[in-house]
């Protein structure tokens, strides 16, 4: 079924001759879809996401404002920023126009304003790779100037959390009293008001996982060349994180928390499809510290075989 529709989009996108269908990009997001849950399709979400995103790029901000225009936008958002950090390359997103004109129409969803945050990630991605080796003393400034960005993003990252919770009447995140977790009996399930917000929330962790990481390792790059060890820099988010927590693992481990609310049977398909990138992000960090958390790692492996059991087969992060 999959590889009959992939063969109608093709064709229905030849004769289109490049003029944009709504109806085209709507088929091309329920591919993405797909192949965010099956891999194994022949196809990828991210070739999907390049090519729906040029189209919406050529067209520019404007006609996204409104309509159907602007759902599609919406619905392909989080798929064009998220492949932009795969491919560690800055997207067209982070113009001012395309963090702007879009909502201005309409009210912005705490997950918008997240995205207009995190869409300066793949640019200091790719900042990061362009640097090259770290250990050469010529590129202390870039790397102090790179160190910058992401502190900012860090930063950013923490006071959209802080005014999300802040402007909400009610709480957003909380622990489930009454379910701990099958595989710990310290850990409990976190809960949330709804699935926009467990998908935000989620969000903001993993891009701040991201930020984090590559932030540990260029200033440990700048500790070897000039001797100064960097203050680890705390949550400002008010999460709580003990004298000597990584902040990395804790932020890993709250996504790997909240997964027992995404695979609740009532949000079908959208739950689990809604965790690729962050679910993927905290596993990345615990596979990178296995002594350290061995038993984080086998709750994940457990994750993944509730997501196999309901037929959703995430790729290896």
């Amino acid at each position: 079924m999959y590889g009959d529709s992939l063969r109608l989009v093709g064709k229905a996108l030849e004769e289109a001759q490049g003029i944009f269908q709504c109806e085209h990009c709507i088929a091309i997001l329920c591919l993405s879809a797909t192949n965010i849950v099956i891999p194994q399709s022949r196809s990828d979400w991210a070739t999907h996401a390049k090519g729906v995103g040029a189209m919406i790029e050529r067209l520019g901000p404007k006609p996204f404002s409104t309509g159907i225009l602007h759902t599609l936008f919406i619905g392909f958002r989080p798929l064009l920023l998220i492949s932009s950090i795969h491919n560690r390359r800055k997207t067209f997103l982070t113009l001012k126009g395309w963090t702007t004109t879009p909502f201005q129409e309409v009210p912005v969803s705490i997950m918008q304003l997240l995205f207009n945050k995190a869409t300066q990630l793949p640019a200091l991605l790719e900042r990061y790779d362009t640097l090259g080796d770290l250990s050469s003393p010529s590129k202390l400034v870039a790397m102090q100037q790179l160190r910058n960005g992401f502190l900012y993003m860090i930063k950013s990252l923490g006071e959209w959390e802080l005014s999300a919770k802040a402007q909400a009447n009610f709480p957003l995140v909380w622990p489930k009293p009454d379910s701990p977790c099958k595989e710990s009996c310290d850990r409990k399930p976190l809960w949330f008001a709804n699935v926009l917000v467990a998908s935000s929330l989620t969000h903001c962790w993993a891009f701040e996982i991201v930020a984090r990481t590559h932030l540990d390792d260029v200033d440990e790059a700048m500790a070897t060349i000039d001797g100064c060890k960097r203050k680890a820099i705390p949550r400002c988010s008010g999460s709580a994180n003990g004298v000597g927590e990584d902040p990395i693992s804790i932020l890993a481990e709250r996504i790997c928390d909240s997964m027992p609310y995404f695979l609740q049977p009532e949000l079908k398909i959208y739950g689990p499809a809604s965790t690729f990138f962050t679910f993927l992000t905290a596993m990345k960090v615990f596979k990178s510290k296995k002594t350290y958390c061995a038993s984080r790692l086998s709750r994940c492996q457990e994750t993944l075989g509730r997501l196999a059991n309901i037929g959703i087969h995430f790729p290896p992060p």
